[in-house]
């Protein structure tokens, strides 16, 4: 592992502390920010860390695997990758109380409910997004899982869209999923 010297870490953020605008900051912190464009074609490599909060699940599987082989592309030797994934119902805060009633629906009706750009989300499983990035050909290092007890409890009970039916009670109960990956190139 590399070692990095205090007095550069300390040089680094004196001159992040520093920046004068956005624009400075990005620039100082070596980030590309490229908004609004297209994940599936990055025009930058060697990157170092892709990261993302809350954005995986709202991505159609298509268009994921996708970023996935781009993210893979674009990749420095031993890229860092972390992405939070919320796979629960995100309309459980409209008076539902669990985080699964989204799996009941037929995609059909799902397409209805949420199949628009304002709230569209893919109900891919903890399973599924493990399966592409293996496919992709990352290395997870680290993963965390929230599942909820309730939620295990309700899915014994509701009754659930066939197209759920081969996945563990514990892949669709599970809420969040956080991943830690990396790209492996030689």
């Amino acid at each position: 592992m590399l070692a990095i010297p205090n007095s550069y870490v300390i040089e680094k953020l004196t001159s992040i502390e520093n920046s004068k605008d956005l624009s400075d900051f990005l620039n100082i912190s070596r980030i590309k920010y490229l908004a609004p464009g297209d994940a599936r074609n990055i025009q930058i490599n060697n990157c170092d860390l892709t990261w993302s909060y809350g954005v995986l699940e709202h991505i159609p599987k298509q268009i994921l695997e996708s970023i996935l082989i781009e993210f893979f592309r674009i990749s420095a030797k031993n890229t860092i990758h972390y992405h939070a994934i919320g796979t629960h119902d995100h309309f459980n805060s409209q008076g539902l109380g669990n985080c699964v009633n989204f799996l009941r629906y037929s995609e059909f009706k799902w397409k209805l409910i949420a199949g628009n750009r304002f709230a569209y989300h893919n109900r891919l499983r903890r399973k599924d997004y493990k399966e592409m990035l293996n496919n992709s050909g990352f290395k997870i290092l680290y993963e965390y899982s929230l599942i909820q007890d309730s939620d295990i409890e309700i899915l014994k009970t509701m009754r659930i869209d066939k197209k759920f039916k081969n996945y563990s009670i514990e892949d669709l109960a599970c809420a969040e999923f956080d991943i830690l990956i990396q790209t492996e190139k030689k």
